[in-house]
């Protein structure tokens, strides 16, 4: 059956365009959702555990989607809100998105789609392949697509995305609620510290990669008070940590500043292209052009990695936890 399952999936890729459309939907997808667009037999997580918790994710008001940095989703809106009124798929906004407090050039554009209906996740793929240039359009340094899962991925803890924070969000057009097994927490704390730490050794310093491991960083706190069972937002799990373990306050303070002080690019906001691939590497390019990283920024920005990288060993080793790097 997996010998099967193997030989299917590589044929899906003998199509270019499916190839591209599966590479950049896959990269932020869930693995439930992978097996679903392939149609492998083994799809994972089919059986809920008996632990089991309900979560609400509270609608979004249209007043809220008036704020000027909605305004990119008008064009996705025209295009998957028939398939959220015939209930299809959910739209969650997540991060600084749900918490209505996004940061233009630096806030990542956080879209969940949850996949409801799999007879039809062809054609819903080819929907958010298409959908999925406007976030590149509204963040020239955005590194993910739409974050994509389907009913499964609330069935078992084995997923690499926390689906408690959710609730944290708001859903389009609906208020929803979903019945949910907790998340394995250590999995997504291990990997922001192996790309964290990674990036000391990382010699290329770019607004990309710099942009990427913040972020992490200030993921980081999230991580490690839902593992003690806090589910809390960006802003109040850092705050939290840096009263609980005051020696992490002073990296914190320099992410901040280096936030603070973010350039705003605005020649790539300007380029448009169908063509996904094309149209995030000139992002890039153009962003690096554009504003240069220079040493002093290199400076901060290793300083924040030493600094994190020290205290969050420190801490974790009081709370009896291995730094696995």
């Amino acid at each position: 059956m997996k010998i099967k399952n193997k030989v299917l999936e590589a044929s899906m890729y003998f199509l270019p365009l499916k190839k591209l459309r599966y590479n950049i939907l896959f990269e932020s997808g869930s693995e439930s959702y992978r097996a679903r667009s392939l149609k492998l037999h083994d799809t994972p997580y089919t059986q809920p555990t008996k632990r089991q918790t309900l979560i609400t994710v509270p609608q979004i008001t249209e007043e809220d989607l008036m704020r000027s940095y909605f305004s990119f989703f008008k064009q996705i809106r025209l295009v998957l809100e028939p398939l959220v009124n015939s209930n299809e798929i959910d739209l969650v906004f997540g991060g600084s998105l749900g918490s209505l407090d996004f940061i233009d050039g630096w806030s990542d554009t956080d879209i969940v789609i949850i996949i409801k209906n799999f007879k039809r996740i062809d054609y819903i793929n080819k929907i958010l392949f298409r959908c999925s240039k406007y976030l590149y359009l509204n963040d020239p340094l955005q590194h993910h697509g739409f974050i994509i899962l389907t009913i499964d991925d609330f069935k078992s803890a084995k997923r690499k995305f926390p689906i408690e924070v959710l609730s944290l969000g708001r859903c389009f057009k609906r208020e929803a609620k979903y019945l949910i097994t907790p998340s394995n927490n250590q999995v997504l704390l291990n990997y922001s510290l192996n790309l964290i730490s990674n990036q000391l050794f990382n010699k290329k310093k770019d607004w990309y990669l710099i942009k990427e491991t913040l972020h992490h960083i200030n993921l980081f706190p999230c991580h490690f008070y839902r593992k003690k069972g806090l589910i809390l937002g960006k802003k109040e799990a850092i705050r939290k940590i840096c009263i609980d373990y005051p020696d992490i306050f002073d990296c914190y303070q320099k992410t901040s500043r280096l936030r603070f002080h973010w350039p705003v690019f605005k020649y790539a906001k300007l380029i448009n292209s169908s063509n996904i691939l094309f149209l995030r590497l000139i992002k890039r390019f153009l962003c690096n052009a554009e504003k240069k990283v220079n040493t002093h920024i290199c400076k901060e920005y290793t300083a924040i990695l030493i600094d994190f990288n020290e205290f969050t060993s420190k801490i974790l080793r009081q709370n009896g936890q291995d730094k696995n790097v």
